[in-house]
């Protein structure tokens, strides 16, 4: 019996010792897996960004380029906008036919745009905007207008008699009346 308990405390120690490393491990690899990742993703995001700004840059040039029909390439020097719009649009076509369609030049590698998604919710009311400036005065009123006509004709306020009533009930007696004046000086007797 004491062999059996000497080698369960052995077993112990050694699953307390095991599980004592694994959660060192656990808490000193984590940390360092997390920093790698951040690492990583700063150093992606930063060749991206500088990814954006070459081909930004390349564009500005190819706007700045005119390609002509002869196979040379022009700089414009000092024409208008829409000139440079026009040579612009004219060099990717140029590049489309001769480095493979959408995207043959990129220097991100991304893919053509996707379909459009479905249409979002309604947003929340804006804030109410300013009042407008004040208009300009309207024409003056016709001075021709008939006056009797601007009211609606009214119902007649007077009818034709309808037929007498029957009598009615009998009142009640009025109150005594005042007093008399002093009547006249009687006859002598």
């Amino acid at each position: 019996m004491e062999k059996q308990g000497q080698s369960m405390r052995s077993v112990a120690f050694c699953a307390i010792v095991f599980s004592t490393v694994a959660i060192t491990g656990c808490l000193v690899t984590f940390p360092l897996v997390f920093h790698y990742i951040q690492t990583l993703e700063a150093t992606v995001q930063t060749e991206i960004d500088f990814c954006k700004s070459r081909a930004r840059d390349m564009w500005r040039e190819m706007v700045d380029i005119q390609y002509s029909g002869e196979g040379k390439l022009n700089f414009l020097g000092e024409t208008s906008i829409r000139n440079r719009r026009e040579a612009a649009k004219e060099l990717v076509r140029h590049v489309r036919q001769n480095f493979g369609g959408e995207g043959g030049c990129c220097t991100c590698h991304r893919g053509a745009p996707g379909p459009p998604g479905p249409p979002g919710g309604d947003g929340s009311d804006g804030v109410p905007g300013r009042h407008g400036e004040i208009g300009s005065r309207g024409a003056p009123a016709p001075n021709n207008i008939n006056r009797d006509n601007m009211f609606p004709d009214q119902c007649g306020c007077e009818a034709p008699a309808g037929p007498p009533g029957g009598p009615g009930r009998p009142g009640s007696p009025g109150n005594p009346g005042n007093q008399g004046p002093p009547g006249d000086a009687g006859r002598p007797g």
